[in-house]
């Protein structure tokens, strides 16, 4: 079932972002604190030729948070710790 009408009821029941241009990955980010890690697969964040670091610097450059972006080895991903 692909489209289905519901009810007033049943929308308020539902979990709902609006639609926007923020990344799941951006938002995640945004919501780190001080000395929090992420860990962020390739699933996850599938831009081609980029990686959560673009998102870091350019977060980091509107505000006075800093991270540090490390890959892993095995290259399935990428592990985000906020450092201020």
């Amino acid at each position: 079932m692909f489209i289905k009408k519901i009810t007033p009821a049943e929308k308020n029941e539902l979990k709902l972002r609006p639609v926007g241009k923020t990344h799941p990955v951006r938002a995640a980010l945004m919501l780190m604190e001080v000395g929090e890690i992420l860990r962020i697969s390739r699933a996850a964040f599938r831009w081609k030729k980029l990686t959560p670091k673009r998102l870091t610097n350019e977060i980091s450059k509107a505000s006075e948070k800093e991270f540090e972006v490390s890959q892993l080895l095995d290259n399935t991903g990428w592990v985000v710790e906020r450092l201020s």
